[in-house]
């Protein structure tokens, strides 16, 4: 059963600027993750994928691709937030399901 709360993009430069001024961080070797707590009822997200890090744009949009997949697979969370998905190196190591649970289990660390 899908949640309903909704999931959309942070788009403003001042927008993302104020969430890495303000946001705590958690992070693991695949992910960093700054968030804000929020009142809404929409969960807002920005992906980072480095360009020094994953050198050709196929791969920086397979990843990005691969991190909205699992967002829309997001159901069962109480809180709302923004938050800034910076993806690492070591995303690459593992497969895409491996990569969907440790997400998840980050995820579930901000409740």
């Amino acid at each position: 059963m899908k949640s309903s709360i909704k999931f959309t993009t942070l788009k403003k430069n001042s927008e993302i600027k104020n969430l890495v001024v303000r946001g705590s961080s958690l992070l693991c070797k695949e992910f960093r993750f700054k968030f804000l707590k929020t009142h809404s009822n929409t969960i807002r997200y920005a992906i980072s994928v480095n360009k020094k890090v994953f050198r050709t744009a196929v791969l920086r949009n397979k990843i990005k691709r691969q991190i909205r997949a699992i967002i829309r697979n997001i159901n069962n969370i109480s809180v709302t937030f923004d938050i800034l998905i910076t993806v690492n190196q070591k995303y690459l190591d593992n497969d895409f399901a491996t990569n969907n649970r440790i997400f998840v289990k980050l995820l579930n660390k901000i409740r």
